[in-house]
C-alpha cells in the first residue's frame, strides 16, 4: 500500500520515504482489508490482467493472459495488456520467472498466493467458466506431446468450467501418467475425480465403459478395493467391467 500510494518510492536500487504527515494514513488492520485496498487501487485494466492470472494459478503465462483477454465480453487491445502486465510488475504484485516451460512465453508468478486467492474472489461468478475454459484449451495447445504432464491443471480449469466430461477425460490421462511413475496415492486421486464427474452423468449408460476401465486402473495401482462390477444408479450390480 505504502507503494501503491506513493509514500514510499523506489529510485535505482535505493528506497526512500517521502516525507509528508504520516497521521494522514490510514492502514486497514487486516490482511484481506490490505489486499482488497491494494485491489482497488488498479486501473480497470490492470484489475482485469490480474483477475485472469488469478483464474489461470499462482504462475501464469502472458501468452494465456492474451488467450483470456480474447475470451473477455471486453477484450482489450494487445499492447494494452501487456503494459498491465508491465504495471503490475512495478507495483510488486507479480514477478517474471526467468524459466518458461512453454516457449515463446514469458511465465509469471503471484509475488503472495493470499494476492491471487483474494483477486480470483473479485471474478464475477459468470465470468470464471469461460475463463477457465480458455485457461484449459490454451494450455492444452501449448503442451503438445506434453498434454499427460499438464492433465491434472486442465483437468481442474475443465472441472470449474462445469465442463464435466472433459475434466474426467484430463483426469483419466493424469492418473495414467501418475501410476507409471509409480506415485500411486496422486494416481488414485486422479481417478477419483474422473469417477466421481462421471457419476453425475443423467445417463450413466453414456460413462458405463469409462467408468468400469477407470475404477480399474485404480484399483491396479493396488491401494483401491477391486471391485468386478459398476453399480447402476439404484445401488444394484450393473454392467460387469471386464
Amino acid at each position: 500500500m505504502l507503494l501503491d500510494d506513493g509514500i514510499i518510492v523506489k529510485d535505482d536500487d535505493t528506497w526512500h520515504l517521502v516525507e509528508e504527515p504520516l497521521d494522514r494514513l490510514r492502514v486497514p488492520d487486516t490482511l484481506a482489508g490490505i489486499l482488497q485496498a491494494r485491489l482497488d487501487r488498479l486501473t480497470r485494466i490492470e484489475r482485469t490482467t490480474l483477475q485472469q492470472a488469478a483464474v489461470i494459478g499462482d504462475e501464469f503465462w502472458d501468452g494465456s493472459i492474451q488467450q483470456m483477454n480474447l475470451a473477455s465480453r471486453d477484450p482489450a487491445p494487445s499492447e494494452t495488456v501487456v503494459q498491465a502486465l508491465r504495471s503490475l510488475e512495478e507495483r510488486e504484485m507479480i514477478y517474471r520467472v526467468s524459466m518458461s516451460d512453454f516457449a515463446g512465453s514469458q511465465a509469471y508468478q503471484f509475488r503472495h498466493s493470499a494476492l491471487r486467492e483474494a483477486a480470483y474472489e473479485t471474478v464475477l461468478l459468470r465470468d470464471r467458466p469461460y475463463y477457465h475454459v480458455a485457461a484449459a484449451t490454451w494450455l492444452e495447445a501449448q503442451s503438445g506431446d506434453r498434454l499427460a504432464e499438464y492433465a491434472a491443471p486442465i483437468a481442474e480449469h475443465y472441472e470449474l468450467a462445469g465442463e464435466r466430461e472433459q475434466a474426467a477425460t484430463m483426469y483419466e490421462l493424469a492418473g495414467r501418467r501418475a501410476t507409471t511413475q509409480q506415485r500411486l496415492g496422486r494416481a488414485v486421486d486422479y481417478y477419483s475425480r474422473a469417477l466421481v464427474l462421471l457419476e453425475q452423468f443423467p445417463h450413466r449408460s453414456i460413462a458405463d465403459w469409462r467408468y468400469c476401465a477407470l475404477w480399474g486402473g485404480s484399483a491396479a495401482s493396488g491401494q483401491t478395493r477391486r471391485s468386478t462390477d459398476c453399480l447402476s444408479d439404484d445401488g444394484t450390480n450393473g454392467r460387469r467391467c471386464r
